[in-house]
């Protein structure tokens, strides 16, 4: 999100090859793509780490604490049986962070340990994993001091991959700008990035975009945001998550309708599952005085198995206040 429109490159050049998180291709395309009951299906007919992984992924989710059992159980597998699995220990990681997440700040404190462990045993493995890189990254800038790392440790795996993997290495210096209220340098180097192929990778630049918009949603440019994800939008034209976040834009400024639009056109691409879309067209629709019909959407969400805590806390709140 730089100036009002300035093109990002979609591309499927020849940059060096990262490591992937499964051996198998189906299976990366299932996890990229966010189909977890398809991944979990697909996954139990596989044996190996790939098979694991792909349990573990397909079920760390935070509202539904029986998959989340069974995604800590073949993550404890697959880092048993192949303790020299770098993505083994990247779905570990990320289920204990689950875990984290549901449990509570008591909870996550304690597993603060464990998950940056995790993600640190990861990266030693396979230098080349950027899923292990960018999720320990995100831990040091996140928890700094709890998570023993800090902006140092989240700058070195910057460095480390500069001259080989250069593309990621403008994503993690985005967040550390971004870290560090460099708002300008952190929007240069997302709008230098070259998005590749890779939906996992384009996931996170967006989540980097996102961070950025929030910026200029708090001093009302919401034009400047809305430029931004319309040009992502277009380099991205298959994704849910520029789409949901144009919603996010047009709710911020007040345009509820249009706001609607977009999340109803968001459930229709990829990545939808993982979107709270019934809690914020909820919202929408209780700002536009439609009663029954936000009720309808925030009910609808308090089932949803991606639905994180603090969100599904908001969507009760906002249920009380249509009981009144």
């Amino acid at each position: 999100m730089r100036t009002l429109l300035l093109t990002l490159v979609l591309t499927c050049s020849s940059l060096p090859a990262a490591a992937a998180l499964f051996q198998d291709a189906a299976l990366q395309r299932l996890f990229d793509q966010g189909k977890d009951d398809e991944l979990l299906r697909e996954s139990r007919s596989r044996s190996g780490a790939d098979a694991w992984v792909g349990q573990a992924l397909a079920q760390a989710l935070p509202n539904d604490a029986a998959a989340l059992a069974r995604a800590g159980q073949a993550a404890e597998r697959c880092v048993q049986l192949h303790p020299q699995s770098a993505p083994c220990q990247v779905a570990q990681g990320v289920v204990l962070g689950v875990e984290a997440l549901r449990g509570g700040w008591l909870r996550g404190l304690g597993l603060l340990g464990r998950i940056r462990g995790a993600f640190e045993k990861a990266v030693a493995l396979d230098p080349a994993l950027f899923e292990a890189r960018s999720h320990l990254q995100q831990l040091y800038l996140l928890v700094p001091g709890l998570a023993g790392g800090g902006r140092d440790r989240a700058e070195a795996l910057e460095r480390e991959i500069r001259e080989r993997h250069p593309e990621q290495a403008r994503l993690l210096r985005a967040r550390l700008a971004s870290r560090d209220k460099r708002w300008e340098e952190a929007e240069r180097e997302l709008t230098a990035i070259q998005l590749g192929d890779s939906l996992s990778f384009q996931n996170d630049v967006l989540q980097a975009w996102t961070t950025l918009s929030r910026q200029w949603m708090k001093a009302n440019d919401h034009a400047r945001a809305r430029a931004r994800f319309e040009a992502l939008a277009s380099q991205l034209p298959g994704l849910a998550q520029p789409v949901y976040l144009l919603g996010r834009v047009a709710a911020d400024a007040g345009e509820h309708e249009e706001a609607i639009k977009h999340y109803t056109r968001a459930r229709t691409l990829l990545g939808a599952e993982a979107l709270p879309l019934d809690h914020r067209i909820g919202l929408a629709l209780e700002e536009l005085g439609r009663k029954e019909a936000a009720r309808e959407h925030l009910l609808r969400f308090l089932n949803d198995r991606h639905a994180a805590p603090n969100a599904l806390e908001d969507a009760r709140k906002h249920l009380r206040a249509l009981e009144n």
